[in-house]
């Protein structure tokens, strides 16, 4: 999660309060139709992934789901952990418990391609556990 991740002001995107409400009842439609009682929701700590995370909390809120919130640390750049753990913390001030997996694999060639597999793999098998 990068200072400029971490410092993203929505206000600025959202013209007032109906655009907001306007993206949450989507949201909310949309996992209504699902109709499922557990999800898993992948965490980068960008602000898609950040956004999605306040969706789904807000989501709870209104229908009793469960949301189970993880994040893959590649382990490709050097400080990766240090990040995710960043992003554990902003999340558990929200009371938002965040799991972190560290791939051990080594990755070098095809790097996006790779790593995507892994974190499939690795969401997968928590799934199947969930």
């Amino acid at each position: 999660m990068s200072k400029k991740n971490s410092s993203v002001n929505l206000k600025k995107s959202l013209k007032d309060t109906k655009d907001l409400s306007d993206i949450f009842f989507n949201f909310q439609k949309k996992l209504d139709n699902l109709n499922k009682r557990n999800y898993l929701v992948a965490v980068s700590g960008g602000p898609d992934s950040l956004a999605l995370t306040a969706l789904t909390k807000s989501y709870t809120n209104y229908k009793k789901t469960k949301f189970h919130y993880v994040l893959v640390d590649h382990n490709i750049r050097k400080n990766s952990y240090q990040e995710a753990i960043k992003v554990k913390k902003l999340l558990k001030k929200n009371k938002i418990n965040l799991t972190i997996f560290v791939n051990k694999k080594k990755i070098t060639e095809n790097i996006q391609a790779e790593a995507r597999k892994v974190r499939y793999n690795i969401l997968l098998n928590y799934c199947k556990k969930k």
